[in-house]
């Protein structure tokens, strides 16, 4: 009889659940909608207790796809999103619901902290605070319920809690979880008492920080009835949903170049070392799987939601793919329109004010020219995301770059992305990275594989490569000047 592993991705927009044999092998996969939202600045209130019931009933489901019993797990993994926490008592019930990665009212803190202690912040932590912010936030401005809160913890290390019946004191996250706080150490892997202390916060109220194999505690009855799986059911930490994936998806092999087209935007390299971008700002770290191995990373937070954002407001009831279609008829450059996609600001570097716009608008431009000139903002982004990693690193950026991600199918902008960078891509369609990677540290927590003995994953057949066009390569440098000028010229002024 074969063991399966049962993996979870709690996502900014959906949730996944994967079974995994012990061969490593995703033998099925089933995925819902995360209930959490965005409404402007600020996500809409929500009852975190809902996220966790829908996790319950997706663990179920996935098991009956599989075509097998939930009482066969033999132990479950769970990443999630980096960004966002949620502050639980004593008893580990909910006080704050959960406090999105993309929610920005706490952003005023963040710029006043950058403004006063930003060469520590980039020398020690990670470098892109998104979550000590928000604790902070609440320390101002909702007092009485920060100080009835016993640990801040991540929305995975929420839904794994609340499955196992651990207790507030016991609320823990692992060590790539740490990159999006703002006081961590990046190279202890653990809270900074000197940035703590910056950050005007009880560190005993910091979740426990393990390693993302480490047992956090065991399916109790109640999650049994929820889910099928059986009491007793060990469940490990997990770890981020990005390092998760990358472990899972075979990445984490330095010189190894990923573009992940999700929610966020986002551009990162596999390093064996941590290197503070105090130059220029641009460059933050996510711890890897594997010890004293870092993914260093540019990004755009919330970045490429501005693509759905634009179908559902302005697509004329056309689909992405319709929409991406329509646009790859468009010259490159759009005639002449250039879009900026920082709904949420910039974090790489970070300046809070800066804000999406459009520069150069007609009455000859339809929308086609916006949303080709959505899909080329974005690129030229990654582009200068790419430039910052080859200063730093030098001899380690490859030719090649691996596309994941929902916005890696749309052959229109990954060619796109293709022309700004100069590099080939390799793109990886219906790719189940996360969940066999937070499946597979599951078998590592109840000792079916090591680190060392992790099964090699079968590339998946459909894989396919898009090349940069030599005939486009001056227009694309072209356009990558205009967008830096008007950047420089334009943009920040315009936001401050």
């Amino acid at each position: 009889m074969k063991n399966y592993l049962l993996g979870i991705d709690i996502g900014t927009s959906e949730l996944k659940a994967g079974i995994i044999d012990d061969s490593g092998t995703v033998q099925a996969s089933l995925q819902s909608h995360n209930s959490s939202r965005i409404s402007g600045s600020r996500n809409v209130p929500q009852d975190v207790l809902s996220i966790v019931n829908e996790t319950a009933k997706l663990i179920k489901n996935a098991c009956d796809k599989a075509g097998i019993n939930p009482a066969d797990v033999t132990a479950m993994g769970m990443d999630g999103q980096m960004g966002g926490i949620i502050g639980v008592d004593d008893d580990f019930e909910p006080l704050t619901g959960l406090d999105m990665g993309l929610d920005l009212k706490a952003e005023q803190i963040n710029a006043e902290f950058h403004r006063e202690y930003k060469e520590q912040l980039i020398s020690i932590s990670c470098g892109s605070p998104r979550n000590t912010p928000k604790i902070a936030w609440w320390k101002k401005y909702e007092t009485h319920t920060y100080n009835r809160v016993r640990r801040f913890i991540t929305l995975n290390g929420f839904i794994a809690g609340k499955l196992t019946g651990i207790s507030g004191d016991d609320a823990a996250i692992d060590d790539t979880m740490i990159a999006y706080f703002g006081n961590e150490n990046a190279l202890d892997r653990n809270w900074s008492k000197e940035l703590t202390s910056m950050w005007d916060i009880d560190i005993d109220k910091m979740p426990k920080i393990g390693k993302p194999w480490d047992i956090i505690g065991t399916i109790t009855k109640t999650a049994s009835y929820q889910t099928g799986l059986k009491p007793g059911t060990p469940v490990v930490l997990g770890a981020g949903d990005q390092p998760a994936g990358f472990f899972g998806g075979g990445f984490s092999r330095p010189g190894t170049l990923i573009d992940i087209g999700g929610s966020t935007a986002m551009l990162t390299l596999c390093v064996n070392e941590f290197i503070p971008d105090t130059e220029n700002h641009s460059i933050m770290y996510m711890p890897a799987v594997d010890k004293d191995k870092y993914f260093a990373t540019w990004y755009i937070n919330g970045g490429d939601m501005v693509i759905p954002w634009f179908q559902r407001n302005f697509g004329n009831n056309l689909t992405l793919t319709e929409l991406s279609k329509q646009a790859g008829k468009v010259p490159a450059g759009s005639e002449g329109l250039l879009f900026f996609p920082y709904f949420g600001g910039r974090q790489c570097p970070y300046q809070n004010n800066l804000r999406g716009s459009w520069i150069g608008l007609n009455l000859g431009h339809k929308p086609d020219h916006m949303f080709r000139s959505i899909l080329e903002g974005i690129a030229a982004q990654v582009s200068g995301g790419l430039d910052s990693l080859e200063r730093l690193f030098p001899d380690l950026i490859p030719q090649l770059i691996e596309g994941i991600g929902g916005a890696a199918k749309d052959d229109t902008f990954t060619e796109i992305k293709a022309n700004f960078t100069g590099r080939d891509y390799r793109i990886h369609p219906g790719f189940n990275a996360s969940l066999r990677g937070s499946a597979l540290l599951a078998g590592v927590g109840i000792g079916m594989f090591s680190l060392e003995s992790i099964p090699e994953l079968e590339r998946n057949k459909s894989e396919y490569s898009i090349s940069p066009l030599p005939s486009l390569k001056q227009d694309y440098a072209d356009l990558k000047t205009a967008y830096s000028l008007m950047e420089k010229r334009t943009l920040e002024e315009s936001f401050e």
